[in-house]
Order: C-alpha cells, then structure tokens, then sequence
C-alpha cells in the first residue's frame, strides 16, 4: 500500500500487488531490451523510488545514492537513473557526468523543453516518463506505451490500461492527445479555470510564460 504524493490534491492510498509490480518491471525491460542496475535517488515509499527497487531486484541490481547525485557513479554492465526534473537541472548545473548512465528516466513533472535540450547536448540520455502511483509508476516513455500497455483518449482524458494498472483499467484526470504517434500529456482536467467568461488552460498560460522567460522557471 503506497501514499500518493499529494502534488495535485490530498495524498491517498493505492492497493499494488506483487503481480502488478512485477508486470511493470517486465515492460520496462522488455522496452528496452536489456538488465541493468537501478540507482536509487529517489524517496522508496513513493511509487517511483519503489519500482527502482523492484526492477533492480529482478534486474542486475540497486545502488543507492544521494539525492543530489553526487555520488552516482555506474556500476559495470548496463546503468539506469531515475528522477525528477528538478534533480536533473541541478545535475546540468553542478556537471555531474550522468552522460554516463545507459538511460535517465524523469518523470513525476512535466520535463520543459529546454531543460531536456541542455541534458542531450550534454549527452544524457533522457526518457520522459508518464505513469503515477495507479500505474505503478510511468508506463508511457517518451510517449510512446510500453508493452502491455494501452493508452485511449476518452472526452479528451488519458485512459490507460494494463496488467501493471491498478483495476486493470484507469481513467486519468490529465488531458491528453496523440501527435505524430505518441501520446502528449496536455495537462489536468482541473487546470482550467475561467476568466472574462472564457476558459483559460493553465498548463498552455505556463508555456506560453516560460516561453518567454525561460530562466525564470
């Protein structure tokens, strides 16, 4: 039983079972096609720091390290990261050589543009995650599915299903749209508020601002 992380409302707790933790590992492999050893940087009682452990353990392994990545250093053999974007724009400042790890997943916020630009130039290879604690963490990559995974657009909400999906079957609060193929993650379903009788989407006013001002964000 996990608590969720409260980001858009109070936090509550999600039922996982083995068999649903176990299938999200697997897809994970399977996309990627290869073991390899998981770094812990993130807090193990969230789903995200959670599904490091379970894909090590059934992968090469798990390494612990800070959360400021100072000491994430790659053990031989294939490497995988995961964590927030916050973590990552601290790591492209101090220059931490995470070029070094085979995949860098983030995920648990929206990664802007320009930060995911900087960390390639750098050569960090990035993998933009979508999932949450239902989901037993990010099951769309780059917004691409994972195998196993189902991904609908229902009255322009995100459906996702899969044997990794608590019930089987979720309909998500975030908006969603597929573009070129993969899935575009839009925003919340309650990120609209009106305005001078007009609907205003939160999500498409913040990437207009950072647009703008990139450094202020």
């Amino acid at each position: 039983v996990l608590e969720t992380s409260g980001s858009t409302g109070t936090p509550q707790r999600v039922a996982l079972t083995r068999e649903q933790l176990v299938a999200a590992a697997h897809a994970n492999r399977e996309y990627f096609g290869w073991d390899a050893t998981w770094h812990l940087a993130l807090p193990s009682h969230y789903v995200a720091g959670l599904m490091v452990l379970v894909r090590g353990v059934l992968g090469s392994g798990v390494r612990v390290c800070s959360s400021d990545l100072t000491d994430a250093a790659p053990a031989p053999g294939r490497n995988c990261l995961s964590i927030v974007p916050t973590q990552l724009i601290r790591a492209l400042d101090q220059h931490l050589p995470l070029d070094a790890f085979d995949a860098v997943l983030v995920g648990g916020a929206p990664l802007r543009r320009a930060v995911r630009e900087r960390a390639e130039a750098a050569g960090v290879r990035v993998v933009e995650t979508y999932g949450m604690s239902e989901t037993c963490g990010g099951v769309v990559y780059d917004g691409v599915p994972l195998p196993g995974v189902e991904v609908a657009i229902e009255r322009g909400l995100i459906r996702l299903s899969g044997p990794m999906v608590s019930g089987g079957s979720l309909l998500t609060k975030d908006r969603g749209e597929w573009a070129d193929g993969r899935l575009r993650v839009l925003g919340r379903a309650d990120d609209i508020v009106i305005t001078g009788g007009l609907k205003a989407d939160l999500a498409a006013l913040r990437a207009a601002v950072t647009a703008l001002d990139a450094d202020a964000w």
